[in-house]
């Protein structure tokens, strides 16, 4: 009897097993045919998703709605599908991508925006770690907040001449991306917006922004070297902390060596750095632990008649004293 019952026991439990499977299929089969391929956002414009080809196509003549994430609005919904989606296009007519809204669309790929597109906001392509190429807008103004942090696998971008405004941390944590001109356009470029590219080696600065914001190339360990434009007037802490520069020349007209939110070291953990030459006669203000954590290898070279008060200035802001203060010749 007992080994009766341990069989029909046995035949119970296997029969509900094979229950539950079936149910979670048929559901998980049902969730997947039941998801839209199609809609309309909150500002009129239409989206369709093709199962096949895994793309993404929105029309419009408006901004796409933007995906709020503030932890009450629900997703927009072609989020549905942003763990498949590996291509994006956008039509012409869209004129602005409102931010979040392809916020860790981790299989992405390819992205085409139109130039009716004016801006991209914050967060818009937010770890997309997948992406590897953007058709970018030739109209685009203003680049948001973290709009491609952690884009892993982008390895280019290219920005028109009519870009204004590069925001924080827009292009941090792309790790693949050894190249990028900044066009004269621009005014602004954000605190921390190319940190920990890593593989950055080369860029070229607008001469029309006159600030080095906190921590711009922190964690840049391939960039050798930076030309900073005449038209900067202050620079920030930690704007070349851990970064692979070797040499940098402070413009004539910098003014302040200011110490930001956070203070630390302009130049702390630069191993490759070996000369800094100020030309600016003008530094008012530098504050205290700028020069922390500087390779005692370093010459800084300083104009004649700075040499005095530039060596008294750097030594109470974080200098060693071994390091060397020359007069430039």
């Amino acid at each position: 009897m007992l080994n009766k019952y341990r069989k029909l026991m046995k035949s119970i439990a296997l029969f509900c097993i094979l229950s539950l499977v079936i149910v979670l299929v048929t559901s998980h089969e049902i969730n997947a045919t039941s998801k839209p391929t199609k809609g309309v956002d909150m500002n009129g414009n239409t989206w369709t998703y093709n199962k096949k080809t895994k793309t993404l196509t929105f029309m419009g003549t408006k901004d796409l709605e933007e995906n709020r994430m503030d932890g009450h609005s629900s997703e927009t919904d072609w989020f549905c599908w942003g763990e498949e989606v590996e291509h994006v296009v956008i039509k012409e007519g869209i004129t602005g991508l409102r931010g979040g809204n392809f916020d860790s669309f981790t299989e992405l790929k390819t992205v085409v925006l139109p130039d009716t597109v004016t801006y991209i906001g914050d967060m818009t392509f937010f770890s997309c770690i997948n992406l590897k190429k953007i058709t970018m807008s030739k109209s685009i103004e203003i680049i948001g907040d973290f709009t491609f942090d952690g884009c892993e696998t982008l390895k280019e971008i290219k920005l028109s001449s009519k870009v204004k405004e590069i925001r924080m941390g827009a292009f941090s944590n792309c790790s693949s991306i050894v190249e990028i001109n900044i066009p004269n356009s621009v005014k602004k470029i954000g605190g921390s917006a190319f940190s920990n590219c890593t593989e950055l080696k080369t860029i070229k600065l607008s001469k029309n922004i006159k600030k080095i914001e906190e921590y711009l190339f922190y964690g840049c360990k391939n960039l050798s070297k930076v030309t900073i434009p005449n038209s900067v007037t202050t620079i920030y802490a930690g704007a070349f902390q851990e970064s692979g520069i070797k040499q940098i020349t402070i413009p004539k007209n910098v003014k302040y060596i200011k110490k930001g939110e956070y203070g630390e070291g302009l130049f702390e953990g630069c191993k490759n750095l070996n000369k800094i030459i100020v030309k600016s006669k003008k530094i008012k203000s530098c504050f205290k632990g700028a020069f922390k954590g500087i390779n005692k290898k370093v010459i800084i070279q300083v104009p004649e008649s700075k040499l005095k008060s530039y060596k008294s200035m750097f030594q109470k802001n974080g200098l060693s004293k071994k390091v060397k203060i020359k007069a430039i010749t």
